[in-house]
């Protein structure tokens, strides 16, 4: 049954993604957003699966989606973050917590997946590096960091409403508000994950 119930939940979870406003919106221009999608959901799915096993295929796999994310769009190279958490998360449960921990083989192979899977699809890095590195910082100092509580509110009601519609996104925000309540270890990676990239994104959009 719980097999059952899973399959279904992600072919609503599917359902809900594609009807998305802001997908439907940019599934029709040439935008790289929608593109980068199932990178980044994957590198997050073998995140999510390292709270279940710590099999270097899931830390490998995830960092090389995470690397291909972020090389297709730089920002969404965020998702790396959540193969930290995760292994964190998994060391906490087992009682071997320390925060040295981030330094074992198994985030090494991962963070060496990424590196060659960003490179794969961004050879310019080695070609160009000079000019690359140019290029971030101009694009750094294009949107200045202005964190306040105005626009975490805007972000929430203007762009994230436009973006999912109103009632899928009272419908994530009952979701993540149910995951502080139970606070499991997918919980507690989901929020750990989500709740940083609100803040910063509040921060450069507005």
């Amino acid at each position: 049954f719980s097999y059952h119930k899973e399959i279904l939940l992600l072919k609503i979870a599917a359902l809900c993604l594609s009807l998305m406003p802001v997908i439907v919106i940019f599934s029709h221009y040439m935008k790289p957003y929608v593109f980068v999608l199932p990178f980044f959901l994957l590198a997050f799915y073998f995140a999510v699966k390292i709270l279940d096993s710590e099999k270097f295929s899931n830390y490998i796999f995830a960092g090389i989606f995470a690397g291909i994310a972020c090389g297709i769009l730089i920002p969404f190279g965020y998702v790396f973050l959540a193969i930290l958490i995760a292994h964190l998360i998994k060391r906490v449960s087992l009682r071997m917590t320390t925060i040295l921990s981030i330094f074992e083989k198994r985030i090494f192979l991962s963070v060496i997946a990424a590196i060659v899977s960003y490179l794969a699809v961004n050879p310019y890095m080695l070609i160009s590096t000079n000019e690359a590195i140019n290029e971030f910082k101009f694009l750094a100092g294009c949107v200045p960091f202005d964190l306040t509580l105005a626009h975490c509110l805007y972000y929430f009601r203007v762009s994230l409403a436009a973006g999912f519609g109103w009632p899928l996104l009272i419908i994530i925000t009952t979701g993540l508000a149910y995951s502080l309540y139970k606070r499991e270890k997918r919980d507690i990676l989901l929020l750990s994950f989500i709740f940083p990239a609100y803040l910063y994104i509040s921060g450069t959009t507005y």
